[in-house]
């Protein structure tokens, strides 16, 4: 589950966490790390992963709740209730 959404996450954390990103991408033979999220989408696609299986309109109690919850401490950075939206949107698409 965690790979469905890890490209948008990656892309919405990358500015707070580069050196990770960076080291990641070098550790899967990336020549630089903006590549990482779309490296993620092709592996997805490859393994044939669903999008969030999940009705779009409970989206907004899932972002409210994720912001709250203690795993969110171990981001990067702090996400908005509506990043954690463009999070869903786009793993939902």
């Amino acid at each position: 589950m965690n790979a469905i959404p890890l490209p948008a996450v990656s892309r919405i954390n990358a500015p707070a966490a580069v050196e990770r990103c960076a080291a990641l991408a070098e550790t899967i033979s990336l020549t630089k790390h903006a590549e990482l999220a779309e490296a993620v989408v092709s592996l997805n696609r490859d393994l044939d992963l669903p999008a969030i299986d999940a009705p779009h309109g409970s989206f907004s109690a899932v972002a409210e709740r994720a912001v709250l919850d203690h795993s969110a401490a171990t981001l990067p950075r702090p996400l908005t209730v509506g990043e954690l939206l463009a999070v869903l949107e786009e793993a939902w698409a």
